[in-house]
């Protein structure tokens, strides 16, 4: 249902600079009869023709203003490319320099480290474990991973290494060798994965010498190159590629003692087992649930027992709907068309008044009756299940009788459907929380689940 009558702006650019967005949310806006008002074009009524007619010459400018600071953004690119200079954030290893260009500072020594173990057949997560034991962290904040950081910030507060960002500085040889590069216009849209496995990416690069000093030679590039394109031909994209169902894979497990997700693996060569482990040395972080492997066949039993235990009791409706009236959470009742008839007069009210038609007296005489009748129309409100607590719990009743007949595949997707997260104890194979998703938060309060913050914990018989 609706919950606010008015949507307030400073301004109509601030709302958005995309003319099709603006018309499209303004369309559902009145479908809904809610008034929209732009504080800066105040006298402007955006429902009479005259001003959706400056709506639309407005929402055009903004759009222009848009598509013109990104084309001189481009121009400018395109221009500091020509001269040799780098477009974007500095990378690791590199700080500004006095002339405002690049210029290594003292982690260029872990990106040449970098390339040389990558050179001597390490993967991007020993490298990155070798570089965290090393000392050297990114130029990205825990804190604010937008935010970025230097070779002067307190490595406590800045990102230990993954595989993830290892493998970025790699791919950035480049840059590293000195040079710059450039995407031309669109090139962006037109990457798609090459026919040949093992190929990252085919896309239109455009490369010049560039005014920075380098870090690595062009032979240790190519090298790296080499390096890591015997591994991938090796490895993930062999002639068979497997693939495995888990099924609390996607990051649904997470560790029940550290929080973060776990890594889905195979064990050992030629074991047919799937593993769940945590790996928060490889993250830069410590935990002790650590390294520890937890075997599916182990948590598969736990999360059968769990579904069938999702039953909800007969009056489950009644159920949640006392829960909200005594949670003081009202929805709208039959009499929702009088109270917004009663909102909008009252809206007319404050506009005359606003406007100096009408006096302080009148308003005052003219609302108080209409305020008394919606105030008695919200004390009588009757709570009503949301639809989508409603659509829940019909979904909760169709996974617990359609379960034992699933596929491993048909399981993943309801599990990933009521639960947002699975804690995993990997030290004693265990399943000791679940964190349902919003909509079944309700649902699971009527099934004498124990909840502890967001996460509930099923009660052992």
């Amino acid at each position: 249902g609706r919950t606010f009558d008015t949507v307030v702006v400073h301004k109509l650019d601030r709302f958005s600079r995309n003319l099709e967005d603006v018309m499209r949310i303004l369309g559902e806006l009145e479908k809904y009869s809610v008034t929209f008002v732009s504080a800066t074009e105040a006298n402007m009524d955006f429902t009479t023709p005259y001003g959706r007619m400056m709506l639309g010459f407005m929402g055009t400018m903004s759009q222009w203003y848009v598509d013109n600071l990104r084309n001189e953004t481009t121009k400018g690119k395109r221009e500091r490319f020509e001269q040799g200079f780098y477009n974007g954030d500095l990378r690791f290893g590199y700080s500004k320099g006095d002339d405002g260009g690049p210029e290594p500072n003292r982690d260029a020594e872990g990106v040449r480290l970098a390339y040389e173990w990558c050179i001597q057949g390490k993967t991007d997560a020993e490298i990155a474990a070798l570089m965290n034991t090393a000392g050297y962290r990114t130029y990205r904040l825990i804190e604010d991973n937008k935010k970025k950081a230097g070779p002067d910030d307190d490595p406590k507060t800045r990102r230990p290494w993954t595989k993830d960002s290892v493998a970025s500085m790699l791919r950035a040889g480049q840059f590293y060798m000195g040079n710059t590069e450039y995407v031309g216009v669109g090139e962006r849209k037109k990457r798609t994965r090459s026919l040949q496995r093992g190929e990252r990416y085919a896309m239109q690069k455009q490369v010049k010498v560039g005014t920075h000093p380098a870090i690595i030679t062009k032979e240790m590039y190519q090298q790296v190159i080499e390096s890591r394109a015997q591994r991938a031909n090796a490895g993930r994209f062999a002639t068979t590629q497997v693939t495995q169902t888990y099924l609390l894979g996607g990051g649904l497990a997470h560790c029940a003692v550290c929080g973060d997700p776990l890594r889905c693996t195979k064990g050992a060569s030629g074991e047919k087992y799937l593993y769940y482990r945590c790996t928060a040395s490889i993250r830069g972080g410590s935990c002790v649930g650590d390294q520890h492997m937890v075997r599916e066949k182990a948590l598969i039993p736990q999360i059968d027992d769990t579904i069938a235990h999702l039953v909800l009791p007969e009056d489950w409706r009644a159920l949640v709907q006392q829960f909200l009236k005594t949670d003081d959470k009202p929805e709208r009742s039959a009499n929702e068309r009088r109270k917004q008839d009663l909102q909008a007069e009252l809206r007319n009210l404050s506009f005359q008044h606003q406007k100096n038609l009408i006096s302080d007296e009148e308003y005052v005489r003219m609302a108080s009756p209409v305020k008394n009748e919606l105030a008695q129309l919200n004390r009588q409100t009757v709570a009503r299940i949301p639809e989508h607590v409603t659509t829940a719990g019909k979904q909760m009743i169709a996974i617990h009788s359609s379960w034992i007949k699933a596929t491993k595949e048909q399981r993943q997707a309801m599990l990933r459907l009521l639960f947002k997260a699975v804690y995993v104890d990997t030290i004693r194979s265990a399943i000791v929380s679940y964190e349902p998703n919003p909509e079944f938060d309700l649902l699971f309060l009527q099934m004498g689940m124990i909840k502890v913050g967001s996460r509930y914990i099923q009660p052992t018989p």
